[in-house]
């Protein structure tokens, strides 16, 4: 697990506050923003501004309530850590290398004997049946 700064939990909190109105087609006052992450309004209106730079949250038009920006099924974890956490915008060498071990174990887990044996071109097999690594890289691959 990563840890993440308290601004970073914070503005979680924030956010996941303004989805829930985001459902209701309502705004959030900043006030109701720092009660749900437990911090002061000044605290909570740093962190909005540093949202609304980042183009997460706008300040809406019913006495200073917010909205987001976006649909929250859009919105990522990534998306408000990035604000806070410098080392995901300042250290891309550091977090590969702490992906290394995940990545080379997902390598490692697919052999050649898996891919013959479960190739579809080879077997014949479809659908589900065909679960051979190399198809599932590739498909994986093609999301990048």
């Amino acid at each position: 697990m990563i840890p993440l700064s308290a601004q970073t939990n914070q503005a979680v909190a924030m956010l996941s506050k303004l989805a829930e109105a985001c459902a209701k087609d309502t705004e959030a006052s900043a006030s109701d923003l720092a009660a749900a992450a437990s911090i002061e309004p000044g605290a909570a209106r740093e962190i909005l501004g540093q949202l609304e730079q980042a183009d997460l949250v706008i300040e809406g038009f019913d006495a200073g309530g917010y909205r987001l920006t976006r649909e929250p099924t859009v919105m990522t974890m990534f998306d408000v850590a990035v604000v806070f956490e410098p080392a995901l915008r300042n250290n891309l060498a550091g977090i590969a290398r702490a992906m290394r071990p995940t990545v080379e174990a997902y390598f490692r887990s697919i052999t050649f004997a898996a891919c013959a044996g479960s190739c579809p071109t080879e077997t014949g097999k479809t659908g589900e049946e065909a679960d051979c690594p190399r198809s599932r890289l590739a498909a994986d691959n093609a999301g990048i």
